[in-house]
């Protein structure tokens, strides 16, 4: 069932029906706006923040967005970079680098394997019935 919420972007009520909490105008906006900086970038690979903002009015905090969710996807070339939310080392996307990404799937396996050893049963056989201890 939907909810009513505020849209973060224009503060206008909307049915909320899940994901970015932004009513379908914004959604359409943004949209809009992410094909542009994609395009943009295509045609002016060596673009910065700064650049990109001046030319085309999109936020630094978005084009942040659009490259952290994995959407918009930079050559290794590209001077547009993301900060590893871990250690701080420059990232092309997502929020953290591969490093510190696989430290925490190897972490995440050791409490896995911890909280999934199986208990043993010792099962034995008495008079024709079977009970466990």
């Amino acid at each position: 069932m939907a909810e009513i919420k505020t849209c973060s972007r224009c503060k206008k009520l909307f049915s909320y029906l899940g994901g970015k909490r932004i009513c379908p105008e914004c959604k359409n906006n943004e949209e809009k706006i992410f094909d542009d900086v994609k395009e943009y970038i295509r045609d002016n690979p060596k673009a910065n923040f700064k650049q990109i903002h001046q030319d085309l009015g999109v936020s630094p905090k978005l084009l942040e967005e659009f490259i952290a969710s994995g959407r918009l996807v930079l050559s290794s070339s590209s001077p547009l970079t993301l900060t590893c939310q871990i250690c701080g080392e420059s990232i092309k996307r997502g929020r953290v680098c591969e490093k510190c990404n696989t430290g925490m799937i190897n972490e995440l396996n050791g409490i896995n394997q911890k909280t999934e050893q199986p208990k043993k049963t010792e099962v034995k056989q008495t008079g024709g019935m079977f009970s466990r201890r």
